[in-house]
């Protein structure tokens, strides 16, 4: 779980190259804009979903 939240920081500490900032940015969006989104964590596997609302044109 601890692993998980740190995903989701923007100061996380990663032995892989990049800026380790992927996450952290998409939930800053997504909560900007007011979008839920959920994660399913299985044995070394990450899912996450984001749910858009439908949009209805006239």
């Amino acid at each position: 779980q601890e692993k998980l939240a740190q995903s989701f920081s923007d100061n996380a500490s990663r032995k892989v190259k990049g800026s380790g900032m992927g996450l952290f940015v998409v939930k800053s969006l997504l909560e900007h804009e007011k979008l839920a989104y959920r994660f399913e964590m299985e044995e070394n596997r990450l899912t996450f979903f984001i749910d858009f609302p439908k949009v209805v044109q006239d």
